[in-house]
């Protein structure tokens, strides 16, 4: 089965752009959440801030090396939607003046490692990135470049090891999120059953109705448009 990497990113038009993209919607659905909870916590303490860079393709990585805008030459946690850069917002413009210690309170709070201590607060680090906030540890790195590992849901950063999934409920129906929402989205898209291929982690109208339509060509099924022990069966699913 595929992850957002592969199911979203590597399909989207933007994969091999050399232009700055700020769109969240190619931030994998966990650390989106987060960046937004980032936003609202220092909006609510006075501090507004802007999302200054999410996806980022090798080809843009190798043109901003080439720039001498970075010292990495090969792109890093930006590349799989699991990385965001952050800056303040001064008069409606980006600004990176002053202190951004306080993006690694709010980014540790939210699950997310900043670039400033790269998780390891208190340790000196030769390279710093203190508009950065990623849901990868440094340990994890080598293994999601390789393509051999890429974060559940319930993945803490913090942590080092997968937390125990939760025990998944019976029946999934609208309103159901996470990881077992965006496989039944991704079988149902590659079925036909999900025209827009609209695969977000969240079990919406749209969802529903590519389920019902699937239980209606499969006899014996319940057409009641939710994805119970039945309906995952015949999609060939163990969630």
């Amino acid at each position: 089965m595929g992850n957002f990497y592969e199911e979203v990113i590597k399909k989207d038009p933007r994969f091999l752009s050399t232009a700055a993209i700020r769109d969240v919607n190619l931030l994998e659905p966990v650390t989106r959440a987060a960046v937004a909870a980032i936003l609202a916590d220092s909006l609510a303490a006075g501090l507004e801030l802007m999302v200054f860079e999410t996806y980022r393709s090798q080809e843009r990585q190798s043109l901003l090396y080439e720039q001498g805008a970075t010292q990495l030459k090969t792109v890093g946690v930006h590349h799989y939607g699991l990385a965001c850069d952050i800056v303040k917002r001064v008069q409606g413009q980006p600004s990176w003046d002053g202190d951004f210690s306080f993006l690694g309170r709010l980014g540790r709070k939210h699950g997310l490692i900043w670039g400033g201590d790269w998780g390891a607060p208190g340790k000196p680090h030769s390279f710093r990135d203190t508009d950065h906030v990623q849901r990868c540890a440094v340990s994890h790195q080598g293994d999601l470049f390789r393509g051999g590992w890429y974060p559940a849901q319930n993945y803490d950063p913090y942590g080092g090891e997968e937390a125990a999934a939760p025990e998944a409920p019976a029946v999934y129906r609208l309103g159901s999120k996470g990881e077992a929402v965006f496989k039944i989205q991704c079988r149902l898209k590659n079925l036909g059953y999900l025209p827009t291929g609209r695969t977000d982690w969240i079990y919406g109208p749209e969802t529903a109705a590519a389920v019902a339509a699937f239980q209606k060509g499969h006899g014996g099924l319940v057409v009641d448009g939710e994805c119970g022990p039945a309906t995952l069966t015949a999609l060939e699913l163990k969630l």
